[in-house]
């Protein structure tokens, strides 16, 4: 069974470190004045332009701080069976009117309905939930992350490569206690373009929301069928 994300997630980035250190030592450390060669620094980089780096490496640092607040908040894993179809009915909405009180990580039972469309052998695998403040309105912080076979290759992938398989996430906020339609909440949420429009996005919204509604956040551990305890 595949390590959680919050578990694999460092990891896996440890196993990739480990790797460019191997190749180019010293490269690692902030503290170690190394040149590499540009000819290594082409190779990682995969013709992969600047600007999309930066913006890999922004979501990568969200979800290190993400993943650091998880764990000051207790570690908290709740496995989740969804009935991930109901959010293809039209007019489904989404509404958070109570969430954990700390950050949580949602982790979903393997559903073919959460396949990426784009992407084979991967699916939405996961969600972090955490309160926010946005200008000076509570929300729902919804962190979506993908599960794929490219985690397997993080000791041996170019960095570029980890990169993207790490940073495959969607962020959106969703303001507490508004009755929103998922599909315009879906059109808001920001992150690795393959997620955008995917409809396996807003099935993971709508499982979230479920979550959230079952109250069942308030065990140390839950599972849920379209926000309804499990038998």
């Amino acid at each position: 069974m595949p390590l959680a994300h919050p578990y694999r997630y460092p990891r896996a980035f440890a196993d990739q470190l480990a790797r460019l250190e191997r190749l180019q030592p010293g490269i690692t450390y902030e503290d170690v004045d190394v040149s590499p060669a540009p000819a290594f620094l082409k190779r990682e980089q995969n013709a992969v332009s600047n600007a999309e780096l930066a913006r890999r490496n922004d979501r990568l640092r969200h979800l290190e701080r993400l993943i650091a607040d998880w764990k000051t908040d207790g570690e908290v894993i709740h496995r989740v069976t969804i009935d991930a179809p109901d959010a293809d009915e039209p007019g489904q909405t989404a509404e958070f009117t109570d969430i954990p009180p700390a950050v949580a990580y949602v982790e979903f039972a393997p559903d073919s309905s959460l396949a990426l469309a784009t992407l084979p052998d991967s699916r939405v695998e996961g969600v972090y939930m955490r309160e926010i403040v946005t200008d000076g309105r509570f929300g729902v912080e919804l962190t979506v992350v993908c599960q794929e076979r490219g985690w397997v290759t993080m000791d041996t992938c170019l960095y570029a490569d980890a990169m993207e398989i790490g940073s495959r996430i969607g962020v959106g906020v969703i303001p507490l206690a508004e009755e929103i339609p998922i599909a315009t909440v879906a059109r808001h949420f920001e992150g690795d373009p393959l997620l955008s429009g995917d409809p396996a996005l807003s099935r993971a919204i709508f499982a979230a929301g479920s979550f959230a509604a079952s109250g069942l956040w308030r065990r140390p551990s839950a599972s849920i069928r379209s926000g309804f305890p499990s038998c």
